[in-house]
């Protein structure tokens, strides 16, 4: 979004955007091993100006009103807040060749805004689509690639980093617990027991080199009454890693949509553990 007729020159803006986002998410595991199950599609859409609309002033771009044609409005100000308009952004996924509604539950759609703004958001439906709206910041753009495309839409994690020194709320562990039903490996990098027992990760807690994978109280915003299983990991500061069970999760979608059986061993066995 925010992109104008003369980005779209062949090697220009869009398709230098394209390829540095490209490159980003297949530089990290498990994205990296099996990037030949992906295909990857570009829609261009000309907009009437360069940017998006700014709510508040942010380090990098003061408030401001951009006639764009997905809408992208970023909060600004301490939100990293990213919106659009949503129906129109999935109307443009349908003109590419394949992509029916019954596709669209599995193809991971990344709107990239023209802005040098670090923000980001990932809208996701029940169903199984989502847009990962990802403003062009300067420095930001690759992570935030990464963590709101990689991490929410693809792989359907939820947020590591804890803001509120409080419990999470019980409408927030309902709402987790219904999205399970409809999907068992949703929001796979945390877990409601702090059991270690008990625990969905609990597998890897005696398997060589896995030591990393552990119990830590905190994520989905609240620092208690949720549990992750590494210290660090990319939905917690966009760093490009996954944890074990985050990249567990990644690939039984990627086995899925490409109507593969998952096995665990073959998994372990092509996993690249590699934290940084």
């Amino acid at each position: 979004d925010g992109f104008i007729e003369e980005d779209y020159m062949e090697g220009g803006a869009f398709d230098q955007a394209v390829e540095k986002a490209v490159n980003s998410l297949f530089a990290v595991e498990p994205y990296a091993t099996y990037r030949d199950y992906f295909r990857i599609s570009t829609v261009a859409v000309y907009s009437r100006e360069r940017g998006a609309t700014v709510k508040n002033d942010m380090a990098s771009v003061p408030k401001q009103n951009i006639n764009s044609v997905f809408e992208s409005v970023l909060e600004g100000g301490n939100s990293t807040g990213v919106g659009c308009n949503y129906s129109k952004v999935f109307r443009y996924a349908f003109t590419v060749p394949g992509v029916d509604k019954e596709a669209l539950e599995n193809t991971t759609v990344f709107l990239l805004i023209n802005i040098d703004a670090y923000a980001g958001t990932c809208m996701m439906e029940y169903g199984g689509r989502s847009v990962s709206m990802c403003p062009m910041g300067k420095d930001s753009f690759g992570a935030v690639v990464i963590h709101e495309g990689g991490g929410h839409g693809f792989g359907r994690l939820l947020d590591e980093y804890r803001y509120y020194q409080t419990s999470l709320p019980t409408e927030e562990k309902e709402q987790i617990d219904m999205w399970r039903k409809q999907d068992a490996y949703y929001a796979y990098n945390l877990d409601l027991t702090g059991d270690r027992a008990k625990v969905h990760w609990s597998y890897y807690f005696d398997l060589p080199g896995y030591e990393a994978v552990s119990m830590f109280e905190g994520g989905c915003m609240y620092e208690s009454g949720i549990w992750r299983p590494e210290e660090f990991s990319c939905m917690d500061d966009n760093r490009p890693y996954y944890n074990a069970p985050s990249r567990e999760a990644i690939v039984r979608r990627i086995k899925k949509a490409s109507g593969e059986v998952f096995d665990m061993e073959d998994f372990i066995k092509n996993d690249k553990v590699k934290a940084d």
